[in-house]
């Protein structure tokens, strides 16, 4: 996984997504549901190509309804469920594809990959008429009306299946109906041209109801349509051309991309029921219509869900989740008192570590010049002594490493903490380094602690943009709780430092727990080959199975000078200007 992959992952652009449309989008947990604001999915694999392709097509998909539906809208039972369903759903995800670039891509991505899993379902021939059409309609819409290529086969299927159980004729005149969702502009305008689908349906039900009227748009013609009509008339996405001798030449749909698509084949002539042809399509129609579609047809949104949350369970892959920021991050804060107190301790006994680091790096950081016997750039002042055999005459300078660096500290502080006042040494010296390192020019410092206050929270105790001081009152309040959630910790700072916009990135883990090293060490590679360090200090533990570069302390009292001690070796490593 490179950069661009790691960067670009479910897991680190799925959260930054759902914030750009306004929704919150959490990975964690067995489920995949939403409740109007957050977007939930369950714990998934980061290097699972399916589980990326059905995650961002749900966020993008559920992301539509909370910006475009209006969910106090009555969508019916039945048949009248179903078809409120699909024309919404048609309708958001057309108004997604124009609002966000690549809408349309991770859609074609979101239908492909559940044909592929067998999810979503073409048509059979021995479909029951409840099953067939609304499958049709949700098949032919998302071809022609949203322009996603994997629906072609489906909507071919579906179609042939449709004229075999109904009629041509009926298909034809259902079409006619169904393309008009282009012209709605809410979720109470799709609600009305169910309406009409269904009044249709009902009347072509029954022998004395036969064909509708031909004018069945002007029995419709309030103000309450959700057709927009131009001057002369005729539909704004949907308009019948005359030909050159004068007949009407072939109905067009405006796609999602603007190019004239066609539900119907473009030589289809207007098509005349047999007597046999019509009492067929009464039967399959009484069928649909007398309560055997049960308005629960299953659209994208939720196949993708049940998809997602199988792939959850699946034993074979390590699925993770991300931590995210909990909404009270002081919730341990201690009394105003107690915090000038903090500050003053950590500043007294980490006075000599907090002075050494910033003036060995800053040191590093400066060019140095040295004379040599050859080269490109000459000392005059060394020419003199030629004349007593000085060879050194030139001039070669190198450059020192280059501070310029976004360092993310994130330090355990589960329950097993509290032995031995671990949380104590441990939170002051975080604390400490993160003074330290803000006073080196161009380092950037953040620091977060897990678990946050809330599952699957992670607690900021420090971010970038803001300076140390200001935040003593949480290192000062930080308390032990909980487990141990390290990769979800991981890819929280992994998301707070590729935001930086620093040449090097360093990721410092504190810890007293043992972690599976079949789950952290291919994160760290992953984090590792997107430009990211990542550094553990283990407190009576060996994090080393896990991290490149670690150190194991075994008293909690070696923790500042051993941080202190790493901090300075990762800096100084390397990256020269």
């Amino acid at each position: 996984m490179t950069h661009r992959h790691l960067s670009q992952s479910l897991h680190i652009l799925g959260p930054l997504l759902g914030e750009r449309v306004g929704v919150n989008v959490r990975i964690g947990g067995a489920k995949a549901a939403t409740d109007g604001n957050t977007i939930y999915l369950p714990s998934l694999p980061l290097d699972h190509a399916e589980a990326e392709a059905l995650g961002f097509g749900l966020v993008l998909h559920e992301s539509n309804h909370v910006r475009h539906t209006d969910f106090s809208v009555d969508k019916g039972e039945g048949l009248r469920g179903d078809l409120v369903n699909i024309l919404e759903d048609v309708r958001i995800d057309r108004l997604g594809q124009h609002r966000y670039p690549g809408a349309r891509m991770r859609e074609e991505a979101l239908v492909a990959t559940l044909l592929a899993r067998g999810e979503a379902v073409i048509p059979q021939p021995n479909d029951p008429p409840e099953r067939l059409l609304p499958a049709y309609i949700a098949w032919q819409l998302t071809h022609a009306v949203n322009g996603i290529q994997a629906a072609e086969a489906p909507a071919s299927t579906s179609r042939a299946l449709f004229e075999a159980t109904f009629t041509e004729a009926l298909r034809t005149a259902l079409d006619e109906q169904i393309v008009r969702v282009t012209d709605c502009s809410s979720t109470a305008d799709v609600a009305r041209l169910a309406d009409e689908i269904m009044a249709m349906l009902e009347a072509r039900s029954t022998p004395e109801g036969g064909d509708p009227p031909g004018d069945q748009e002007g029995a419709h013609s309030d103000d309450s349509t959700p057709d927009a009509t131009s001057s002369d008339g005729s539909s704004a996405t949907e308009r019948t051309t005359t030909g050159a001798d004068g007949t009407p030449a072939q109905q067009e749909v405006h796609g999602a991309d603007g190019t004239a698509q066609t539900p119907s084949s473009p030589e289809e002539e207007p098509v005349v029921e047999t007597p046999g042809e019509a009492a067929r399509e009464r039967e399959a129609l009484s069928r649909a219509l007398g309560g055997g579609a049960s308005g629960d047809f299953e659209g994208f949104g939720e196949l993708a869900a049940r998809a997602l949350e199988a792939i959850a369970k699946d034993g074979s892959h390590v699925s993770i989740g991300v931590g995210y920021q909990g909404d009270d991050d002081q919730e341990d804060e201690k009394p105003p008192e107690a915090r000038g107190r903090f500050d003053a301790r950590v500043k007294r006994t980490t006075n000599a570590l907090r002075q050494k680091l910033p003036r060995l790096l800053q040191a590093e950081s400066l060019s140095r010049r040295a004379r040599c016997a050859t080269g490109r750039r000459l000392d005059f002042r060394r020419l003199a002594g030629v004349a007593v055999g000085e060879t050194r005459l030139f001039l070669q300078e190198t450059a020192g490493i280059s501070t310029e660096t976004a360092v993310h500290l994130l330090l355990d502080r589960s329950s097993s903490m509290a032995t031995d006042r671990r949380i104590e040494v441990a939170r002051e010296a975080c604390y400490a380094a993160s003074l330290a390192l803000q006073a080196v020019p161009g380092v950037s410092v953040a620091v977060s602690a897990f678990p946050g206050p809330g599952r699957g929270t992670i607690a900021c105790l420090a971010r970038s943009e803001e300076r140390v001081e200001q935040a003593e009152s949480r290192f000062a309040g930080l308390q032990p709780r909980g487990g141990t959630p390290l990769a979800e910790a991981m890819l929280f700072g992994a998301r707070a430092l590729l935001a930086e916009r620093k040449p090097r990135r360093i990721l410092l883990v504190i810890t007293d727990g043992e972690y599976p090293a079949e789950i952290g060490r291919p994160l760290v590679e992953r984090l590792g080959r997107a430009g990211i360090e990542s550094v553990g200090v283990g407190i009576a533990c060996d994090c080393g199975p896990i991290f490149p570069v670690a150190r194991t302390i075994g008293q909690v009292g070696e923790l500042p000078s051993a941080l202190f001690r790493l901090l300075e070796e990762t800096l100084k490593r390397a990256m020269t200007r």
